[in-house]
């Protein structure tokens, strides 16, 4: 028995993908914006503490060290390098939860005013430079090919990872495939995902060594 590939079928099957499309924007992009919202302050906020703490020889040595058990939990989010081959190894152990591959890991470094230093976007008032934290953003183009659910699968892991990437552009297209019959495999779709992630030069001077290589998978 099957189904005919009928104009109001493809109409409805786009349907069903715009309504997806529009599920990943309101579920995960969203709150990721927000997320990168609330760490951007975290960091300035964090930073702050931390330079008041040091600039007083008689602080208490216990709050230094709490500002940077802080200021460790926002580098694990927003580091100070790019680490590009961490971000991949970290993409590469969603691969082995959701069972996709990515294609490819195309980088592409973004220069906007807002991640530019404040000496070069003209953040100085009165010969003084601004305090606000340069937050520089690497993108990140790659594609999955899979059912929904392991697309949506994947989409939940990006939000769990220590390493603050932003959900920026989602792409689905069905595959194409024969009129639908019963007892047909699940319907595969193709994802253009369009990935962001930041890190943050300033913390360079709370930690000037770099993060340690990872020898394995981490679990």
């Amino acid at each position: 028995m099957s189904v005919p590939n009928t104009p109001l079928l493809r109409w409805g099957l786009f349907v069903i993908v715009a309504l997806l499309a529009a599920g990943v924007y309101v579920w995960w992009i969203m709150p990721l914006q927000e997320r990168r919202s609330d760490l951007n302050a975290q960091l300035e906020q964090k930073r702050k503490e931390f330079q008041l703490l040091t600039a007083r020889p008689n602080v208490a040595q216990q709050s230094a060290g709490r500002v940077r058990v802080e200021l460790e939990k926002v580098r694990e989010a927003v580091p100070e390098e790019p680490y590009r081959d961490r971000l991949v190894q970290d993409l590469r152990m969603l691969e082995s939860v959701t069972r996709l591959q990515f294609s490819d890991y195309n980088f592409q470094p973004v220069s906007t005013g807002s991640d530019t230093p404040a000496s070069q976007t003209g953040g100085q008032e009165n010969g003084r430079p601004s305090a606000a934290p340069t937050v520089a953003q690497l993108q990140l183009k790659t594609s999955v090919k899979g059912e929904w659910t392991q697309i949506r699968r994947l989409l939940e892991e990006i939000q769990t990872m220590r390493r603050l990437v932003r959900i920026d552009r989602v792409e689905l297209q069905a595959d194409a495939a024969p009129p639908v019959k019963l007892n047909a495999d699940k319907r595969l779709y193709t994802c253009q995902l369009t990935l962001s992630a930041y890190y943050a030069p300033d913390l360079k001077t709370f930690f000037p060594d770099p993060m340690p290589i990872r020898v394995g998978p981490e679990p």
